[in-house]
């Protein structure tokens, strides 16, 4: 296939099942030469086996603990040789040529760092993945519970102009991490990713430094990925519904003054508090917000005021 243009960097753990899909799918619709290399968080369910010498350009690294989502593409990145790293989760599937088009976009326009594309769910509905950076009412109206809300309403961002309308390419604060397209130029300015963040959040701030430096973020609508979301973390989903509040708080206190982090805090708890009030969550749901207050009066605290 000649020298690699592009490296993609799929960080696994524990969906083996589907990161042969996703493989097999750059396989089946990526032209332009590409190399893939594979960081595997000690997922012990025989994903790295199943892997080897299974694929061409393909090169797996095996680690024997679980370092997260940011060290492991950052440990991916050390092996990669591509002018453009593309971050992709396992469990998404490329289909036509749109991991190609947003190579030529970013080739013909120089002072672009960063392309996001627009994520699908498995039966072809958008997938909300484009975002601006904290605003207290914007938290409030744009999160994973308002998602499905928001979904029924087409015209939704006419009414609230801090939502993003996922129908028109445009310039972007940040994008989610499941399939991001970087210039190897950006990465070596400034670093891949924080490696105080475990797993969320870390998009964010790389997407946060990426603007600070002066690069510009694009969202295509024109190009699309589909996206299963949620099949590594949804294994151990009690810590990470934790860990996206932590990450949260780690991007507020790196980036924002004291002030919205303690607001932020301020207003995590309260709202938990409500959501507990309310007779129309299941147990096991109030189990979780139970946690999650634990958690913002001790933890989440300790980061917000310390």
């Amino acid at each position: 296939m000649g020298a690699p243009v592009i490296s993609f960097l799929i960080v696994n753990y524990k969906v083996g099942d589907l990161i042969h899909q996703s493989i097999q799918s750059i396989e089946q619709h990526v032209y332009t030469p590409y190399e893939i290399i594979v960081f595997d968080n000690a997922s012990n369910d025989g994903s790295v086996e199943s892997l080897m010498g299974a694929y061409n350009n393909t090169r797996v690294i095996a680690s024997d603990k679980n370092l997260g989502f940011g060290i492991g593409n950052n440990e991916a990145f050390k092996h990669s040789k591509g002018e453009y790293i593309f971050l992709l989760n396992p469990d998404t599937i490329l289909f036509d040529d749109s991991v190609d088009r947003m190579i030529a976009y970013m080739k013909a326009d120089e002072n672009t760092g960063l392309v996001s594309p627009r994520l699908l769910y498995e039966d072809g509905s958008l997938q909300r993945s484009i975002r601006k950076f904290y605003s207290y009412w914007g938290s409030l109206l744009d999160n994973r519970f308002m998602n499905p809300v928001i979904a029924k309403f087409p015209n939704i961002t006419e009414w609230f102009p801090g939502l993003l309308d996922h129908n028109k390419s445009q310039f972007i604060d940040w994008a989610k991490g499941a399939a991001l397209l970087i210039r190897r130029e950006v990465i070596d300015e400034i670093g891949l990713f924080d490696k105080q963040f475990f797993i969320y959040g870390e998009e964010m701030d790389l997407c946060y430094r990426i603007g600070e430096a002066g690069w510009d973020k694009v969202y295509l609508n024109s190009c699309s990925i589909i996206h299963l979301e949620g099949k590594s973390t949804i294994q151990s989903s009690a810590r990470m519904f934790l860990m996206n509040y932590k990450g949260m708080y780690l991007f507020l206190k790196k980036h924002f003054d004291r002030e919205i982090l303690i607001q932020y805090h301020s207003r995590v708890w309260w709202m938990a508090r409500l959501i507990l009030s309310i007779s129309y969550f299941n147990d096991d749901r109030r189990e979780l917000y139970k946690t999650l207050i634990k958690w913002h009066s001790e933890e989440g605290r300790n980061i917000a005021y310390f």
